[in-house]
């Protein structure tokens, strides 16, 4: 008989102390991402070959307007990589400071058109447990056309530039809500103009939105 009872409390313990297993949410793969992105620019050096005489502006508040198109390439660890292409446009007019060789500096009425198209590659790192911040760093190249438009003709000019662009940034809020929500992205992309006869040297401030397809 105590047998008996044994047996039976052996075969009824597991079904009293069984847990239910939650659920396991994979997410679904990312084939493309799409980033609407606001920005404003400082361009610290713009220097065009004016008449035989070097002629740099400098603009600062510049508001632009972007879209990036990135392609995830896969990863390692708590590591991945996406393809990145780049296209924005920006365009301010006033008064503007000119510095030309041996004169002081001096304000002239133009204006300026911005237009950066650039590929390069992202690196993002997932902090391990943590889902609502992820740090990434894009490295790439580009061509940067600039157009300015003044009342003298020796300071209008088109250039396309070939440029190096630096963007480290930080993503916050994961995708775990909404499966096509990618997070706010806010960071700053450096521009370094490659040889020619411009000097480029310019910094934005970047917010995007990160949309996931």
């Amino acid at each position: 008989m105590r047998l008996r009872w044994i047996l039976l409390a052996l075969a009824i313990a597991p079904v009293g102390h069984a847990e239910v297993a939650e659920p396991v949410v994979v997410p679904r793969p990312v084939r493309f991402e799409v980033a609407p992105q606001i920005s404003v620019l400082s361009i610290a050096e713009l220097t065009f070959p004016s008449a035989g005489v070097q002629t740099t502006r400098r603009y600062s508040g510049f508001p632009c307007i972007g879209l990036n198109f990135a392609k995830p390439l896969g990863g390692f660890g708590d590591f991945s990589f996406a393809l990145q292409a780049t296209a924005a446009f920006g365009s301010r007019g006033g008064a503007m400071t000119v510095v030309q060789a041996g004169e002081p500096p001096s304000n002239q009425d133009s204006s300026v058109t911005w237009i950066p198209l650039t590929v390069s590659t992202r690196l993002q790192y997932r902090i391990p447990n943590i889902t609502f911040f992820r740090p990434s760093l894009t490295v790439g190249l580009g061509a940067l056309t600039v157009i300015q438009r003044a009342a003298l003709a020796t300071l209008s000019h088109t250039s396309v530039v070939p440029s190096l662009v630096i963007s480290p940034q930080v993503t916050f809020m994961d995708s775990t809500t909404f499966h096509w929500l990618g997070g706010f992205s806010f960071g700053a992309t450096f521009y370094r103009g490659l040889g020619g006869n411009t000097a480029l040297n310019a910094t934005s401030l970047d917010l995007g939105l990160n949309i996931l397809l």
